[in-house]
């Protein structure tokens, strides 16, 4: 391997753990943690009956919940948006598509990580924001796999394809608008009438 081969793609991996950091940034489940913090576990019962968790495990996977309502406590959610965007919906699926695609030891340790944080987050009442951040983590690196594979088919597609990627894209940068705007006009006034 050629010295130019090599610094090519260090930089190519430094420019996507870049990008990585800046999507996790803008996440809204990201940003709701930066904003409200996170509660500890010792004072959540942990349920032991299988009909509760098994109601939970739904909760926690329910598409209301992960994309259009989130958390009902106002502290940890903002009642209009879900902890994850609405397009990131596609991105998920085009990441597990990824990692179905191409099984390997990393998908492996994804998967389990995903799963294993999902039954722990069911062990609790739900929906909670707190119990969730362990796996909103791995389904937002799934998200960023997702990402990459649309960004791949850009380059690699035909041009009414490239259209509809691009109409993706312009939706995506809408809903992130919408997202910030309810974060810093309406949120603020629904904490301060707590």
């Amino acid at each position: 391997m050629s010295f130019k081969l090599i610094v090519k793609n260090i930089v190519k991996k430094k420019l996507l753990l870049f990008i990585f950091l800046f999507y996790l940034l803008i996440t809204p489940w990201f940003i709701q943690l930066l904003i409200s913090g996170f509660e500890t576990w010792e004072r959540k019962p942990l349920i032991k009956e299988s009909a509760k968790i098994i109601n939970n495990l739904t909760i926690n996977t329910s598409v209301d919940y992960l994309f259009f309502k989130g958390d009902p406590r106002v502290k940890f959610g903002n009642q209009e948006t879900g902890p994850f965007y609405i397009y990131q919906f596609f991105l998920i699926l085009a990441g597990f598509y990824c990692l179905f695609n191409k099984f390997n030891r990393l998908s492996i340790i994804l998967m389990l990580w995903f799963f294993i944080g999902l039954g722990f987050a069911s062990l609790f009442a739900s929906p909670d924001f707190s119990n969730c951040l362990l796996y909103f983590l791995p389904l937002q690196v799934i998200s960023f796999l997702g990402l990459v594979k649309i960004l791949d088919w850009w380059w690699t597609k035909k041009l009414i394809f490239r259209i509809f990627i691009g109409l993706f894209f312009l939706l995506a940068g809408y809903e992130m608008i919408i997202y910030f705007h309810i974060m810093l006009v309406h949120y603020p006034k629904r904490l301060g009438n707590i």
